[in-house]
């Protein structure tokens, strides 16, 4: 796998433009601003992503994936769902059901 966990979690948020910001990341990820600051470095020098200042705050600077950080994304993005379908394709019907009925359980619980 080409990227950890918290580096497609990274992706994630810059692809939705949940975050522009590394405090935003670091905040919405709970990540070590340290840590995140040494992935967003490589991201950099694989061209993932592009810093550049922010015209409303100057102490702040923008984050944005590059053409190359959206391909990466969306090729990542594309396995996922190629694995959760080939994982719901082995499942019968009833338990789709099943499953859908208890992931309802589930987000009820949690909200």
């Amino acid at each position: 796998m080409p990227y950890s966990l918290t580096e497609m979690r990274i992706l994630r948020e810059l692809a939705s433009n949940s975050a522009d910001t590394a405090a935003a990341l670091a905040r919405n990820l709970s990540l070590d601003s340290g840590y995140l600051s040494r992935i967003l470095t490589g991201f950099e020098q694989r061209a993932l992503i592009a810093r550049e200042p922010s015209k409303a705050d100057a102490r702040q600077t923008l984050l944005r994936l590059t053409e190359g950080g959206r391909a990466a994304y969306a090729a990542l993005a594309t396995a996922a769902i190629g694995n959760i379908e080939s994982m719901l394709a082995r499942l019968t019907k009833d338990e789709q059901a099943r499953l859908v009925e208890a992931m309802r359980v589930v987000q009820q619980l949690l909200s």
